[in-house]
């Protein structure tokens, strides 16, 4: 599966469009590239920051701490 189509289908787990979490394709890249276990942390962070997205909490300062 690709990158953009794995974020799609999480956007549609949350309810959201995929250009709401769109920001967020930069880190499933670098999951579905990494070793099983680095790929699970990354995604388990990205679905966080959509489940955050949808009750209206802050994801800004996540991203700005995953980029560090």
């Amino acid at each position: 599966m690709d990158a953009r189509s794995l974020l799609q289908r999480m956007c549609s787990r949350q309810g959201i469009a995929l250009s709401k979490g769109s920001h967020l394709l930069p880190l499933v890249q670098r999951a579905l590239h990494s070793p099983e276990s680095v790929r699970n942390r990354i995604l388990t962070m990205v679905a966080n920051s959509l489940a955050r997205k949808v009750s209206g909490e802050d994801v800004g300062q996540e991203t700005t701490m995953a980029q560090e």
